[in-house]
């Protein structure tokens, strides 16, 4: 069954190909400059886009300093005051840890994310419970 196309098909059906290739083309140029865009991303990955800014800026930011001292300026200080200081329960004040910090932003993040299905959850059954009492089923 193969049919021999006439010269004047062949062109038209060349043409249709060609306009098509255009067209594809062109999506393809179309595609590549949107991934190319950084506004792509950011409205895309809106979440994620946010919390890596954030963090950065929070590995960025130095901390304020805070003075130094030791036990033995603080007893001269406090003489000078008349303040008496009992070296026993003076506790040194240790800052966290990187991994300290990093553990405590993630189980506040698990926390956040636990509540917030745990909403989700009950908003689902009392939402489905307010549906059917509107449309009067019940469910045993």
């Amino acid at each position: 069954m193969s049919e021999q196309l006439s010269a004047e098909e062949l062109r038209r059906l060349m043409d249709v190909v060609r306009h098509r290739m255009s067209g594809e083309a062109a999506n393809v140029a179309s595609s590549a400059k949107r991934l190319a865009d950084w506004r792509f991303y950011l409205h895309e990955f809106t979440g994620p886009v946010l919390a890596a800014a954030g963090v950065v800026g929070f590995l960025l930011v130095p901390k304020k300093q805070k003075p130094v001292a030791d036990l033995d300026q603080l007893q001269r200080i406090a003489e000078k005051k008349g303040w008496i200081v009992d070296p026993a329960t003076v506790t040194p004040n240790r800052k966290p840890s990187l991994v300290e910090s990093g553990m405590n932003l993630a189980g506040n993040m698990l926390l956040r994310a636990g509540i917030a299905f745990a909403g989700q959850q009950v908003g689902k059954i009392f939402g489905h419970e307010m549906a059917d009492q509107t449309t009067g089923e019940h469910h045993a």
